[in-house]
């Protein structure tokens, strides 16, 4: 969920002549791509993860630092969760449908650029006008991919127009019971939910917003917050439970949906 991947912000000292930016990427793809099996991802995202019992959506943003050839760079860190009462087949149809992002993720262009040639990976594009920041307008690559029982969709950058960062995501789809009542080691249908859990990687580019420090992750924490629970929103509609997840009336529920949950957040 799209998240929204402009979701944080990390300092480091704007003395710093070069940014070894190809560093920074690699130490971030490493970072993510370690945790492409439910196991490992669900040990590293569970001790940032506090569901609020109201709405079973949680939002962290914290600094990261990380050092490259004895110099320090903070990046920001995130990890958005949610618990939705719809079917893990939807939610990844939603996910990798990018002409829904518009609508999901609220932003103010469309999204869908196509898809990659392995005809199974996509590219979107990512336009947001965020108050006090500068807009995000960024391009990513998005790479699905089932291991077993657990859906993970990859977002690496492509292209940042407005060179505002450095960015990776990774998401992960799974069935989790909702309660601990279980007959014979078998949770039934009502008592699964799907949880959808982001964690991403950014490093600020733009001296300004790098130093504006503490404030500007709480304005980025605000955002991801509301597009985490215009989501869950959205999940919540029964006419979007009901409706086949192939159909274009599938779509249709899913944009009406997003205006009005979006508006509950506004």
């Amino acid at each position: 969920m799209v998240s929204l991947y402009v979701s944080v912000l990390g300092m480091s000292s704007f003395a710093q002549a070069a940014v070894p930016r190809e560093q920074i990427t690699q130490w971030m793809n490493t970072q993510l791509s370690s945790l492409l099996t439910e196991e490992a991802f669900t040990r590293f995202a569970k001790k940032y993860i506090h569901y609020q019992s109201e709405n079973q959506v949680s939002v962290l943003v914290k600094p990261e630092e990380i050092q490259i050839k004895n110099e320090k760079y903070t990046l920001g860190l995130a990890i958005k969760a949610v618990k939705v009462d719809l079917p893990m087949d939807k939610v990844k149809r939603i996910l990798s449908t990018p002409k829904l992002y518009q609508s999901i993720y609220n932003i103010d262009a469309p999204a869908d650029l196509g898809f990659l040639p392995d005809f199974s990976s996509f590219r979107a594009r990512i336009f947001k006008k965020i108050p006090v920041l500068s807009n995000q307008d960024y391009v990513l690559d998005y790479k699905p991919t089932q291991v077993g029982e657990t859906w993970f969709l990859r977002a690496k950058l492509h292209k940042d127009n407005e060179d505002f960062a450095l960015r990776d995501n990774l998401t992960m789809v799974n069935t989790t019971t909702a309660n601990s009542v279980v007959v014979n080691n078998i949770a039934s249908q009502s008592d699964k939910t799907t949880q959808i859990i982001e964690v991403s990687y950014v490093y600020i580019l733009n001296t300004l917003a790098r130093l504006a420090g503490p404030q500007t992750r709480k304005i980025m924490q605000t955002e991801i917050r509301k597009a985490a629970l215009a989501f869950a929103c959205i999940c919540d509609n029964e006419e979007i439970k009901k409706s086949e997840e192939r159909s274009e009336v599938f779509n249709t529920l899913i944009s009406a949906a997003a205006k009005d949950c979006w508006k509950k957040q506004i």
